[in-house]
């Protein structure tokens, strides 16, 4: 199992790797999952797009199994790709705050939520 990790906040990627591929358990061997930590203005941006909601959102998930396909990486489609997840990482932080937890405890959990939505499509 693949996780490709971009980001330009400085994150633990090598746990939020392992948390996602936990929730890809069961999945075929070569599957393959993007997950990218942006900003607000980008997931109010796909929030808008392809949700018709205003506003930031903490995760989106896009399957690539599903009929409307979005794609943002130059990745290997050989292998078996189930999709991107994208993470709005100022709300993360808020959300973090909120729940009084670290960021990279709120982090793993979107991970998991959107990796989960991307198993179940």
């Amino acid at each position: 199992m693949n996780v490709v990790i971009k980001t330009k906040y400085m994150v633990d990627t090598d746990r939020l790797t392992k948390t996602a591929k936990e929730e890809l358990a069961g999945q075929p061997e070569d599957s393959l999952v993007q997950v990218t930590i942006a900003d607000n203005q980008t997931l109010a941006s796909l929030n808008k797009k392809y949700r018709n909601k205003e506003g930031p959102t903490p995760v989106l998930s896009f399957s690539q199994i599903e009929p409307t396909k979005v794609t943002f990486p130059e990745l290997d489609l050989q292998q078996h790709y189930l999709g991107d997840v994208i993470i709005a990482y100022p709300l993360a932080q808020e959300l973090a705050k909120e729940r009084k937890e670290t960021i990279s405890e709120t982090l793993e959990m979107l991970v998991r939520h959107g990796v989960n939505k991307l198993c179940t499509t």
